[in-house]
């Protein structure tokens, strides 16, 4: 499966809403990606590339809050509603076409 549905954003991370109760071990970030399309439920994910990690979310967060986390990779459906309320840079939001 391709990853064109997600949105991809690099040194930033979402807490919280994790679906399963502790990471899975995957590749890379498509594999993270392919998990959480497999995840009954998953809208978004992070996945922390020095440990190979995977954390499949429900969703985004409380308003999308997320924090800059220089081991995290996200990727978080285009159609997912609180994104626009990042506390991520203007410049990113424009980039991203939130704004």
């Amino acid at each position: 499966r391709k990853c064109d549905k997600f949105i991809r954003k690099d040194n930033w991370d979402i807490p919280y809403n994790d679906i399963l109760s502790s990471p899975v071990q995957v590749a890379d970030y498509a594999s993270c990606c392919a998990k959480c399309q497999a995840t009954p439920g998953c809208n978004a994910f992070a996945y922390a590339p020095s440990t190979k990690l995977c954390w499949p979310k429900t969703s985004t967060g409380d308003n999308g809050y997320g924090y800059s986390h220089s081991d995290r990779i996200i990727g978080y459906m285009q159609n997912i509603r609180d994104k626009t309320f990042w506390k991520i840079p203007v410049i990113d939001r424009q980039r991203q076409g939130t704004l």
